[in-house]
């Protein structure tokens, strides 16, 4: 009999810390409704609410208007735009293409495939390279490559660059 009056004995009055925690909780969330009612921000229970939808203002748009004054600003789609007439072209008394920028610092391979170093960038025969110079780009094709000049052809006319003497 004394094993089953261990078993039967009170219940422990210990309330755990979770628990706790919840009741606490509870307890605050149902002072802060009682709070609310009390000061008229939230209806009572059971109280009847009213149907009262919100006022909607219906949103009036305006055509958008843009003007175009070539005077002021460019067109972004220029040259493929033709709304302020067609584009003309204007070149300025420009020189040609000045070859004195390139410099050819090497030529190696064989008599089948030969290889130039122009300014830092390899290049082979029939091979076409852009170079930047500032704000122009100037478009290179390699022609021939000889045993010690390489022959260009720069806005359609060929020039043979030689390598430096002092290599």
């Amino acid at each position: 009999m004394e094993t089953l009056a261990k078993f039967h004995s009170a219940p422990s009055r210990t309330v755990r810390r979770s628990e706790w925690r919840t009741q606490t909780a509870a307890l605050g969330l149902l002072v802060l409704g009682a709070t609310l009612v009390w000061l008229g921000m939230l209806p009572p229970l059971g109280a009847a609410q009213p149907a009262v939808l919100p006022q909607v203002d219906v949103a009036i748009s305006t055509k958008s208007s843009f003007t175009d004054d070539p005077k002021f600003g460019k067109d972004p789609f220029f040259p493929h735009s033709i709304r302020r007439g067609t584009a003309e072209i204007v070149t300025p008394n420009a020189p040609l293409a000045d070859v004195r920028d390139l410099v050819l610092k090497g030529i190696s391979g064989g008599k089948d495939r030969r290889l130039a170093l122009i300014n830092n960038r390899t290049v082979e025969n029939g091979e076409e390279l852009e170079f930047k110079f500032g704000n122009r780009t100037l478009k290179v094709h390699c022609v021939e490559i000889r045993e010690k000049s390489v022959v260009i052809r720069v806005d359609g006319q060929s020039k043979e660059i030689f390598l430096r003497q002092n290599l």
